[in-house]
């Protein structure tokens, strides 16, 4: 797998922390992901140019398995992304005193410092204005548990029926309420459904009762995705179906290709059935896509135990009662029901013209995942509890953590300090329109429309006047009252002042005109 990209920290003081001692290179550190056995199985992780040994800490981290992701690789997204302001204090404490350091880490060209101002600007702001309503990022957690309880009861019902009386409609409703598991094992794998570690591995292991692996989806996932959205040998899923899709401009082109904003939407339906089938070849080659991952004696254990559950619910028990003619129909019509509920969200969300396939290299992740990312229905409650949240996926992307609840009312705050930034802020007025978008964007990808483009530059991603006054402005406050300080982010914002009914969001904006560019001479560069 290819390292991540570091981004720059939210405290200086763990920067420091590395001056000195032994240089560590990126491939020892690869060699260190708790699977080699020559080393004792250690961990080993890198935080802002510093590689840390978590392998006693894993057991006592406060977040669950999460922090298992960090083995092996660059995590300093990944903890910038789940951790609020208010909690860095304690992580310098604890990569203090309960991660041994290694030493610093031998830099190259795959780890360059960026600027983060952006993102302890717009991470203050979110978390001022969630502090101030009196609540967490895991506001109203009851919400959640209301809607599993309501889900998993129809559910059951739907799966009785769909077995025994050979319903259906019972089929259709329970492929529906399968769909919402996968979401809901979406914000657990996050750690967005609780303030409970335990709690989000329930909710994570929905994707088991949906046919599939949360450990495979978190690698997949949090990883891959996550880390670096839409770019092609990196992100998994700017590479689905490849090379029947070309859902990525550095992908081959094919003849073939000319037709899949028509197929694919056909395809879309065995979606699910790839993943009740593909989990097992990813556990025998521990790596799913670009990411590398090592299941244990029981992880085999309990993908065995939950794909036989599966088959027995959906496949057997429908055949015993009703035949295999009916079984087999009711379990297509079952899988394609939630596979067209989940995917017809997911694919608008990164696929879609305006956005950028790759994001400039000197951009910190949080800006790439801007310029990555699109919205629809941005601000509306009901779409948001439709999608899961993820209809605010720009909010998501920074906030995967957070409540899909609080999305609409941290919408405007992420739209406010992108524009303040200069950075893009793509959105759609509706799921109507973002589906276009992604369809045509499919169709021109099997044209030779983007056949030549390159990486862009900040100077064609953004506004990079805006940027930069931005960056100046906020960074002489961070320098003066620290980055943890949330009245450091704006001296005019007030954490109560913005919200969803306040807001003049403009939810007809489109994207921007998309970063790319033709290929061009030496000279005209």
């Amino acid at each position: 797998m290819p390292p991540q990209q570091v981004s720059s920290s939210s405290s200086s003081s763990r920067r420091s922390q590395g001056k000195g001692g032994k240089g560590v290179t990126m491939a020892e550190v690869l060699k260190h992901d708790g699977a080699n056995a020559a080393n004792g199985g250690e961990m080993w992780t890198v935080i802002d140019n510093n590689v840390y040994d978590i392998t006693k800490f894993v057991s006592q981290h406060p977040g669950g398995r999460v922090v298992k992701l960090a083995a092996g690789r660059n995590a300093t997204a990944l903890l910038e992304v789940y951790h609020p302001t208010q909690s860095f204090g304690k992580v310098d404490q604890v990569l203090k005193n309960r991660c041994p350091l290694v030493g610093p880490l031998v830099e190259d060209d795959e780890f360059e410092d960026v600027d983060d101002t952006f993102w302890v600007t717009v991470r203050n702001r979110v978390d001022k204005f969630v502090a101030a309503q009196g609540t967490t990022r895991h506001w109203h957690e009851w919400v959640i548990f209301a809607e599993l309880a309501v889900t998993l009861l129809l559910w059951c019902y739907c799966v009785y029926h769909k077995a025994v009386t050979g319903s259906f409609l019972a089929v259709f409703f329970a492929g529906i309420f399968n769909g919402r598991f996968g979401l809901m094992m979406h914000h657990g794998n996050h750690g967005g459904a609780s303030s409970s570690s335990t709690v989000n591995e329930w909710f994570g292991s929905l994707m088991n009762l949906a046919g599939a692996s949360d450990l495979i989806w978190m690698n997949e996932h949090n990883v891959s995705h996550h880390l670096d959205p839409n770019e092609s040998g990196r992100d998994n899923d700017a590479e689905i179906g490849n090379p029947l899709l070309r859902f990525h401009p550095a992908l081959p082109r094919r003849s073939i290709h000319r037709f899949q904003h028509i197929y694919t939407f056909i395809g879309m339906g065995f979606g699910t059935i790839k993943w009740v089938v593909s989990d097992f070849m990813n556990f025998w080659e521990g790596a799913v896509g670009h990411v590398v991952f090592h299941p244990t004696k029981k992880d085999w254990q309990f993908i065995l135990f939950s794909k036989s559950l599966f088959f027995v619910l959906h496949v057997f028990a429908p055949w015993y009662f009703h035949g295999p003619a009916y079984a087999l129909k009711a379990f297509l019509l079952f899988m394609a029901t939630t596979a067209y509920y989940m995917e017809m969200i997911f694919i608008t969300n990164h696929i879609s013209s305006g956005l950028s396939p790759v994001a400039p290299k000197e951009a910190h992740w949080a800006v790439r995942n801007c310029l990555a990312t699109v919205n629809w229905s941005s601000t509306s409650h009901i779409a948001n509890i439709i999608s899961g949240g993820l209809c605010h996926q720009v909010e998501h992307h920074l906030f995967p953590s957070v409540s899909s609840y609080l999305y609409p009312r941290i919408s405007p705050i992420v739209r406010q300090t992108c524009e303040e930034f200069g950075i893009p802020y793509h959105t759609e007025k509706s799921f109507f329109t973002a589906w276009i978008r992604m369809a045509t964007f499919l169709r021109d990808l099997g044209t030779p429309k983007y056949d030549d483009w390159v990486q862009p530059t900040m100077k064609e991603a953004v506004d990079l006047d805006k940027y930069n006054a931005a960056v100046n402005k906020y960074s002489q406050r961070y320098a003066q009252l620290g980055k943890t300080n949330l009245d450091a982010s704006d001296p005019d914002f007030d954490g109560n002042a913005v919200s969803s009914s306040s807001s003049n969001n403009n939810n007809n904006a489109a994207p921007s005109a998309s970063p790319l560019r033709k290929r061009r001479s030496k000279r005209a560069d």
